[in-house]
């Protein structure tokens, strides 16, 4: 299977569950998403992205922890113990959805310089995060009753937090990226650039 193929199978994975969360709620879209990502791993192509959902799970589950007191929600059938496990699949499956579609696009941009990388992985992530956060906020009525006294990003009245929670959501992105970059997992990746390699592009290599 083609690198176009996985990005057009990858991208409407997340149109349905997009699609899926006013019919069947936002619990069920995580469960769901939970059960695609035991069969997923399996495809090939696909088995080399499992440590990079190993790291953003870690980071969801250390970022829930830190900031656990700050989610409280109508809908709290996720629990685990006292533990809202919301905030952890979101940023799971958050982090890792930009990461397969960035993957997707290694084809076309594996001989830019790390740099570009980190610009258009992060682009990409902060587009995304501000489109489920407006959908889920204005149109799915998914509010998290801890922060609602809060004031929300300029612009597009979401992700209500103080702003250390509001830096901490658009550096995320960035900081995975970093990570898993620097613990070499990319480097089994045939179109993936070490992160050791050249600010700037090297001169006279063409396509």
């Amino acid at each position: 299977m083609s690198k176009t193929d996985f990005l057009l199978i990858d991208l409407l994975l997340f149109g349905i569950a997009i699609a899926a969360f006013p019919l069947i709620g936002v619990s069920a879209v995580m469960v769901m998403l939970t059960l695609i990502a035991i069969p997923y791993f399996r495809a090939q192509g696909k088995r080399h992205l499992f440590p990079h959902f190993l790291i953003a799970l870690g980071m969801a589950s250390a970022w829930a922890w830190v900031a656990g007191d700050l989610y409280r929600y109508k809908e709290s059938t996720l629990l685990l113990g006292h533990l809202n496990l919301y905030p952890v699949l979101f940023w799971v499956f958050g982090l890792f959805i930009n990461m397969t579609l960035y993957d997707d696009l290694m084809r076309w941009l594996h001989r830019h310089p790390i740099w570009v990388h980190l610009a258009i992985f992060s682009l990409m992530f902060w587009a995304g995060l501000l489109f489920v956060e407006i959908m889920a906020y204005h149109v799915f009525g998914v509010h998290n009753l801890a922060t609602l006294g809060y004031p929300g990003l300029p612009g597009c009245d979401c992700i209500h937090g103080p702003r250390w929670m509001q830096t901490s959501y658009l550096a995320s992105g960035p900081l995975y990226f970093i990570a898993i970059s620097l613990l070499g997992y990319h480097q089994k990746h045939p179109y993936w650039p070490p992160a050791r390699c050249l600010a700037v592009p090297e001169a006279g290599k063409g396509d």
